[in-house]
């Protein structure tokens, strides 16, 4: 059999199945909606809003409210070496870049060994102009010590952080200008947020039943997806599918898929037939972006001989999150695609 379309069901159906329901509303037209990319502002004056309460992980941790800060460095690796325990007295500075095009964010402690820190950031991103950043890019990183010299930490120059989820809020004066209304991203999204919404991006699975297997699951249209299978038994392997979203309820929503994939093993008495694959999947989210998934139906029917096998218990689950720029994932965690 085609192994990676095989694969498939065994971690991206458990990724979504069991919720029975009667909903009427579904996704079921094959129309794509590629998501837009807007630049969002983020100045010295807007900033300290926006990064109200953000992670910036360069090693070291650094979690950023408005002008305040942690930072903890455990091993200096990246050339950070102004402190190596856990610091909460660090003040936070913003200041415009000369050419207008990016941000400064000025790093000062009484507790660092000596100068301070100067990270330049740009290229915000917001991908489906929402009102959360996505993305944006870690220009260059800077210690400059007590007697005015400076050293780049050249280890996370032009680093982009994407796939940010509802971390990074767009300030109220930028969506304003921009005319954005923030979505209420809390619960299940009805078919029309779906199709607004999740088209284009990807979830991102982690099983916890089983050996924690990851998949990758992108949705291409609203009828349409692919999947990846990012670690496991499988890693590398990919193939695609056709899908059917319904919301159930304030938090839930109902997705059934559809893949083929032909035996390939020589040695089973099903060589060569070509399989179809029919799942139901539950997803119970948190937000938009993030919850828990649950397997408890499938089907798996023999087309050239119309014998069917269901699936029984006990049922894969796990958790999710939204990955908005698949691509830029699979770059980052050096991910590459098979389709054996």
């Amino acid at each position: 059999m085609n192994q990676n379309i095989c694969i498939f069901p065994s971690l991206f159906l458990l990724l979504f199945a069991g919720c029975n329901s009667s909903s009427s509303s579904s996704s079921g037209s094959s129309s794509s909606n590629s998501q837009t990319e807007v630049a969002a502002t983020v100045n010295s004056t807007s900033a300290p809003e926006v990064f109200s309460n953000f992670t910036l992980e360069l090693n070291p941790v650094i979690v950023i409210t408005g002008n305040t800060a942690t930072y903890k460095n455990d091993d200096g690796s990246q050339g950070f070496e102004l402190a190596t325990s856990t610091l909460t007295d660090v003040s936070v500075k913003y200041d415009d870049t000369p050419d207008g095009g990016g941000l400064l964010l000025i790093f000062t402690s009484p507790s660092f060994s000596d100068g301070n820190i100067t990270i330049t950031l740009s290229g915000f991103v917001d991908r489906g102009n929402e009102g959360y950043i996505d993305e944006f890019t870690v220009e260059k990183a800077e210690v400059k010590k007590s007697d005015g010299t400076t050293t780049e930490i050249t280890s996370v120059a032009n680093t982009k952080k994407s796939n940010l989820g509802t971390n990074l809020k767009r300030s109220a004066s930028d969506m304003t200008e921009n005319n954005i209304s923030p979505p209420d991203f809390s619960g299940s999204p009805t078919v029309d947020e779906w199709n607004k919404y999740m088209i284009g991006t990807a979830i991102l699975a982690t099983e916890l039943s089983g050996v924690g297997e990851l998949t990758l699951v992108q949705f291409t249209s609203s009828s349409t997806g692919r999947y990846i299978d990012v670690a496991g038994y499988d890693a590398g392997d990919s193939g695609t599918f056709t899908y059917i979203y319904s919301q159930d309820g304030s938090n839930k929503g109902i997705l059934t898929t559809t893949s083929t994939w032909v035996e390939s093993d020589q040695t089973d008495s099903n060589y060569n037939d070509t399989h179809e694959e029919v799942d139901v999947r539950c997803l119970t989210f948190t937000d938009f972006y993030n919850g828990k998934y649950e397997n408890t139906a499938g089907t798996e029917t023999n087309l050239a001989n119309g014998s069917v096998k269901n699936d029984t218990a006990p049922f894969d689950y796990g958790s999710f999150n939204t990955i908005t720029d698949v691509e830029i994932y699979l770059s980052d965690n050096k991910i590459t695609l098979s389709t054996n």
